[in-house]
């Protein structure tokens, strides 16, 4: 990242492309443009150089970190994948915690909590169509939690992928993710089933 500018892999472009900004954010129509560009540029399998302020109004979460330096020691992979206190997964989850912590955002919880689970990334389990989230684990036959593939044309050469945002057709393959690295991500996810603070759990039944 030299110059101004972000230098994105395909797999980076996946990550972005398959990003659900809310439909009454500002900027929204900017990020969906920004969203079919990186799509169309990850498909095609080319590397992407963008001038960070080009996506300062359609991504800001991405290019405030980009400001802040995350990205001067990690790839915006390693962001998306990560599972450390810097990473995507756990910035989401910290926000919804403190949403519901909230005595006078009690009204936001629900969305804000169906917006953590659409945005986090997860892993899935082709074979038995299983994904594993803050709750438990998805299982296919849901129409909600189908596997989309096509979306990103991700052709998975293992049994797992990497999944993230959703389709018109259920949650959208990233790429193919290694046994062991299934085994992180179904760690992380484990441990905050356990955990007593997880506010999923205490309105579950308001995300169906």
């Amino acid at each position: 990242m030299e110059n101004g500018k972000i230098r994105l892999t395909p797999v980076e472009q996946r990550y972005i492309a398959s990003c659900s900004p809310l439909p009454d954010r500002i900027f929204y129509d900017e990020a969906i443009k920004w969203k079919e560009i990186m799509r169309k540029s990850a498909i095609d399998d080319k590397l992407m150089e963008v001038p960070v302020i080009e996506l300062t109004k359609p991504f800001p979460n991405i290019t405030r970190l980009y400001f802040q330096g995350l990205f001067k020691n990690r790839s915006v992979q390693s962001y998306f994948e990560g599972i450390d206190s810097q990473a995507h997964n756990l910035r989401m989850y910290s926000f919804a915690k403190k949403i519901e912590r909230n005595g006078f955002l009690q009204n936001m919880v629900p969305d804000v909590l169906a917006h953590v689970e659409l945005c986090s990334v997860k892993v899935a389990d082709l074979v038995e169509s299983r994904v594993w989230s803050y709750t438990g684990i998805y299982r296919g036959g849901d129409n909600n939690f189908l596997i989309d593939t096509d979306y990103l044309k991700v052709h998975p050469i293992t049994d797992y992928v990497f999944v993230h945002g959703k389709s018109e057709k259920g949650l959208i393959a990233v790429r193919s993710a290694k046994e062991h690295e299934v085994e992180i991500m179904k760690e992380w996810f484990e441990r905050r089933q356990r955990s007593s603070k997880n506010p999923f759990f205490r309105h579950d039944s308001k995300l169906k």
